[in-house]
């Protein structure tokens, strides 16, 4: 198995419902820029413009109580 790295992604992408484009912001666990890439066109497909990926360093990714919750609400969508 290969070694996966969290990744931090800024995405812009054209929203064809809302008929607008929009960024999104996030991030996911990849084993390499290029597999990060791969999931961005499967996830996004024909909406994506254009995307940053920031590899972040090991470790725990530590936060405040409220924006911990703020990112478990917006998950149970």
């Amino acid at each position: 198995m290969k070694e996966q790295y969290m990744m931090y992604f800024k995405a812009e992408i054209y929203d064809e419902v809302a008929n607008c484009k929009r960024i999104e912001h996030g991030f996911i666990y990849a084993p390499t820029i290029k597999d990060a890439g791969e999931w961005a066109e499967s996830w996004y497909g024909d909406e994506i413009i254009s995307i940053y990926f920031e590899p972040l360093d090991e470790g725990p990714l530590f936060t405040t109580e409220q924006e911990a919750t703020d990112i478990m609400e917006r998950m149970a969508w």
